[in-house]
């Protein structure tokens, strides 16, 4: 018995009046969908002709972008907070979700420890073709007639057309795949005897394993959640079969796997720590526990690699990089083309 105040008290009544007294956790059920992607790639074609009139000169730029948003067709998976909770432990759980569902950080700790969310890197890519045109055939007219459209169409400058091709997951099969046809529809109807064949090849995607779970999925101690599974493929863009641009894309597969979360422990403490990209790749992941074990996995390079939107300014910086890119591209063109006219 313990005196309060005058008043016997069992030990047993006041450890009930505690607990019972302590903050609750709502139950509180968090939902996130899993991520899709579509990529675009987009290549920028230079065109001009020598002196003579009679070979065409070309440059290609090839840039590739990927856009990651909720499949709303699937899912939405479900969490629930309550879950790793504990009447004689101080739990912390926050969850960050992107704007349209998806799921971004998991912090959970028994002291409410912060968690520094990781930013999926954007990766712009381009690459120049290897400047070529096939020369005149004997018996060929001395000046080639695309030639003198070329020169109309471009008022004596260098002319440019675009090609666009959209892919997914679906796509990479390792197959060359023709671009759409370019624009403008005209100019391109007009040369395109003496342009090389455009194509884009999607190799077979490879799991990423970032993360398994080998323990018991029915197991008291922890509770799981759920995750896409991603896989990156190398995207090459070809030029009549010779590949002048490569770059790799992370892609959301319709798979999903479970990563443990520790419910709160009655002693000591537990820390985990979840960072997710726009992909769904894990970029960090750390388990803590006061005992010393201690457990950090870092991905970073798996955002590295993906074409992400990213941020306004990041967006404006890849769209000054891609324009700076094309003018020097014709600049090279020109000047392969009429080398007495360079500056």
């Amino acid at each position: 018995m313990i005196r309060l105040g005058g008043v016997r008290v069992s030990g047993a009544l006041l450890a009930a009046g505690l607990v019972s007294g302590c903050a609750t956790t709502p139950n509180v059920v968090y939902h996130y969908y899993p991520p899709q992607s579509r990529s675009n790639v987009t290549v920028t074609q230079t065109v001009d002709c020598d002196q003579s009139k009679t070979q065409v000169i070309v440059g290609n730029v090839a840039v590739v972008n990927t856009a990651y948003s909720s499949d709303y067709s699937r899912g939405p998976y479900s969490f629930s907070i309550k879950a790793v909770d504990g009447a004689l432990a101080d739990t912390d759980v926050a969850f960050t979700l992107y704007e349209d569902g998806r799921l971004k950080g998991v912090n959970e700790s028994t002291t409410g420890q912060a968690e520094t969310i990781l930013k999926a890197a954007v990766n712009f890519g381009a690459a120049l073709a290897p400047l070529g045109g096939g020369a005149p055939q004997p018996g060929a007219p001395a000046t080639l007639p695309e030639c003198a459209y070329i020169d109309t169409w471009g008022a004596g400058k260098p002319v440019t057309l675009t090609y666009v091709k959209n892919f997914g997951y679906n796509d990479a099969t390792g197959r060359p795949a023709n671009l759409d046809q370019p624009q403008p529809k005209d100019l391109y109807d007009r040369i395109k005897g003496k342009l090389p064949l455009i194509q884009l090849k999607v190799d077979a995607p490879v799991s990423i394993e970032s993360a398994s779970y080998a323990g018991d999925a029915s197991s008291s101690d922890v509770v799981l959640l759920s995750l896409s599974k991603v896989a990156s493929a190398t995207v090459s863009v070809l030029a009549e079969g010779q590949k002048f641009f490569s770059g790799v894309v992370v892609f959301p597969t319709p798979e999903s796997f479970t990563l443990p979360i520790p419910k709160a422990a009655l002693f000591g403490k537990n820390v985990f720590s979840l960072s997710v990209a726009e992909s769904g790749a894990i970029t960090s992941i750390e388990y803590n526990k006061t005992s010393g074990a201690a457990g950090v996995f870092n991905v970073g390079n798996a955002a590295a690699t993906t074409a992400a939107p990213g941020t306004t300014a990041d967006q404006v910086a890849q769209l000054k990089a891609q324009a700076d890119l094309i003018a020097q591209q014709q600049r090279l063109v020109r000047c392969h083309a009429k080398p007495a006219s360079c500056q």
